[in-house]
């Protein structure tokens, strides 16, 4: 991203990094270029067998929107995402699930995490 380093006070996204390249990267990415606190909603799979399911719900959440929207399916799991944010070095001070579905529908999780610096 053009921005300098702690450049903001709170970067939030929205179920955004299973649709970057490099999900990792563009997350530690968000995580330079916040100054205190990161805010982040994002769907992880529990299992790999659920990322099917996750493709299929999102590309039924996105085809129909007017602006063509990368579909790299590069869901992560909560374990890689913990990971990233202890090697930038911040906190999770929160995670909260915050699906609708019931739990037997292998869809993965969506949760709410908050990071701070």
């Amino acid at each position: 991203m053009p921005f300098k380093k702690n450049t903001f006070d709170t970067f939030f996204s929205y179920h955004v990094f299973h649709h970057c390249e490099n999900p990792v990267l563009s997350l530690k990415e968000c995580i330079r270029v916040a100054k205190k606190r990161i805010i982040i909603v994002e769907p992880v799979y529990r299992y790999k067998l659920e990322t099917d399911g996750m493709r299929f719900m999102d590309c039924m959440y996105n085809f129909w929107k007017d602006q063509k929207i990368n579909m790299s399916y590069n869901f992560l799991n909560f374990q890689t995402l913990k990971h990233t944010f202890d090697d930038s070095k911040v906190k999770l001070t929160m995670v909260k699930e915050i699906d609708h579905f019931p739990q037997w529908i292998p869809i993965g999780r969506t949760f709410l995490y908050i990071i701070t610096k």
